[in-house]
């Protein structure tokens, strides 16, 4: 085998690669967004099973968040408890939402607190407010402005071109039909 032969394979292998790694992601943002959805809807049991979905397909952080946030609202505190810390282990300490699921667990802990019966001996506790709710973090989307909004480059290119050519016929100038040796052929020219 050349080396011209051998390195065309490898390029073609490297090739098929990435575009096998980027279908996972494309997955993972699908059960995302089908997640928020369904977490926008109230069907918090299926938005939580597509965040585990889009996780087990791409481990980023922003899953287990959202996933707490649906064990929440289904009061399985001690499971979402579970999920945001998970996050708090996987996230960079500098991350802008680690503050906010720092409060989130210390609230699903004083939550279960009052919950639990107290002992006979105390007088009945008034009802706890009700938890926080925060809607699903948003995953970043890696995509550039140019490959979102590609439609805007040639619907511009139109614009320019048809305001160029308005201004071009707007102020040239008119024709003198009477410095002309034949005079204006045209009925419109004669009318100026």
């Amino acid at each position: 085998m050349s080396a011209r032969t051998l390195g065309m394979s490898l390029l073609v292998l490297l090739c098929a690669l990435r575009a096998g790694a980027d279908e996972p992601e494309r997955r993972a943002r699908a059960h995302y967004e089908a997640g928020r959805a369904l977490y926008t809807l109230g069907d918090y049991e299926q938005a939580l099973h597509e965040f585990v979905a889009g996780y087990q397909l791409s481990a980023r952080p922003e899953f287990l968040l959202n996933a707490g946030q649906a064990l929440r609202r289904l009061e399985r505190l001690d499971e979402a408890e579970a999920m945001f810390e998970k996050y708090l282990k996987e996230t960079p300490p500098n991350d802008a939402k680690r503050a906010q699921v720092g409060e989130l667990l210390e609230e699903l802990k004083h939550h279960r607190a009052e919950v639990r019966p107290p002992p006979p001996a105390v007088a009945p506790v008034a009802p706890a407010p009700p938890p926080f709710v925060a809607t699903p973090s948003p995953l970043p989307d890696r995509r550039s402005f140019a490959r979102r909004q590609w439609w805007i480059f040639p619907v511009g290119a139109v614009v320019l071109a048809g305001a160029a050519v308005g201004l071009y016929f707007a102020l040239r100038p008119g024709v003198d039909c009477s410095a002309t040796p034949l005079g204006c052929l045209d009925a419109s020219h004669a009318q100026r």
